[in-house]
């Protein structure tokens, strides 16, 4: 009997322990969960002269993968990343059925620097580069009467060194 009154405690014990670290578990991940949406709602400013309702797209266009899907235009021209040099792809398109979704953008502390480059009212090119590497990526984003929607990206690349 003794033997089995220890059994139950050790497995008392345990589950306690378990569902105690489960908890602490959910509870970071429930944190920084709501730690990256603020990052999406607030991030850093939004820089002047974005044209109206650019912000509020982007944020948009970033949360949710139907309405991203929905704001591209497909086949959307671009740069794939290159894996050889040997490689032309001077006339590339993303297509749908292989597009992975955009996140918000990730600093990851500092390594990353982004600037978003309007184009008059209907247009804005955004770049993020590594600061101290030369690699770096380009969207642009175009309105058509009141809806924003991607028409071009380069994913991550070498960047041209000017001359």
């Amino acid at each position: 009997m003794k033997y089995v009154l220890s059994f139950l405690l050790g497995v008392l014990l345990t589950a306690v322990f378990f569902i105690f670290y489960l908890k602490n578990r959910l509870a970071t991940t429930t944190i920084s969960e709501v730690t990256t949406e603020q990052e999406i709602v607030q991030g850093d400013p939004a820089p002047a002269g974005l044209p109206d309702g650019f912000r509020k797209f982007y944020e948009n266009f970033h949360r949710d993968s139907v309405f991203q899907l929905n704001h591209i235009r497909f086949p959307l021209e671009g740069i794939p990343e290159r894996e050889t040099e040997q490689m032309d792809f001077s006339n590339f398109y993303w297509k749908k059925e292989n597009w992975t979704m955009h996140r918000p953008f990730n600093a990851m502390d500092g390594s990353f620097i982004r600037n978003f480059q309007p184009i008059g009212e209907d247009m804005v090119i955004e770049n993020i580069r590594h600061a101290e590497a030369n690699y770096g990526m380009q969207r642009r984003f175009s309105r058509d009467g009141d809806d924003w929607s991607l028409i071009y990206y380069a994913a991550m690349n070498e960047l041209v060194k000017p001359e």
